[in-house]
């Protein structure tokens, strides 16, 4: 049978995104399984999580044509920013925060932070459930709806929260989507699919429910 975690990485995977194995209960690579070595190889993820079942999932972000907001209320972080912000695929981290996942724009310039404890990620990692943090909570998915459909662009956001002001850290943004324009609602409708039968928190099921009855 395949494990809950297995499972995961794989139906990951199977989206398109670039996922490698963390420390159980860490941030950081497994046995030195750097950023480099994230793959979308079912063989290779296989014996990943296989070898070591207790291993958290990280999706590299850039290479599977992500971004990330990370919103981190302990080092200031609002997590009302969530509301001023397209709706998208977010999760609660084991440290209080969230993650809001968008696509990738082409060619687009960000801020490398948006303020105090909200950084725009995309060249680096992103643990995802059901990787545990070193607080011993786990990452879980509370709003699933767009994989259902395609991810929101992170263009569309707001203007005066992305486009970088004169003297502001910006980073390039050039990484495209990994799943063909054809291809990828079908994806994303599949992957829901599968991890709601293969280990999504029922935390994220119960809200996806009591969504559809209002």
């Amino acid at each position: 049978m395949t494990s809950g975690t297995l499972a995961h990485a794989l139906a990951y995977a199977g989206l398109g995104w670039a996922v490698l194995p963390l420390q159980p209960g860490q941030k950081v690579p497994l046995n030195g399984q750097g950023l480099h070595h994230a793959t979308r190889d079912e063989r290779v993820i296989e014996g990943w999580f296989t070898a070591c079942p207790q291993a958290g999932i990280g999706v590299a972000l850039e290479t599977s044509g992500l971004v990330a907001v990370d919103i981190d209320p302990r080092n200031g972080g609002d997590l009302e920013l969530r509301d001023r912000l397209p709706p998208t695929l977010t999760a609660a981290t084991g440290g209080g925060g969230l993650h809001l996942v968008y696509r990738a724009p082409r060619g687009a310039r960000l801020r490398g932070t948006l303020g105090p404890g909200i950084d725009v990620k995309h060249r680096g990692y992103v643990a995802v459930e059901p990787s545990r943090h070193p607080s011993g909570k786990a990452y879980n998915w509370i709003d699933f709806e767009p994989l259902e459909g395609e991810l929101p662009d992170i263009a569309d956001a707001p203007a005066e929260l992305l486009l970088p002001a004169t003297a502001a850290p910006s980073l390039s943004v050039d990484g495209g989507a990994t799943i063909g324009e054809g291809g990828r609602n079908s994806a994303l409708a599949a992957i829901a699919g599968r991890l709601r039968r293969d280990g999504l928190s029922a935390d994220a099921e119960r809200a996806r429910r009591e969504r559809g009855a209002r």
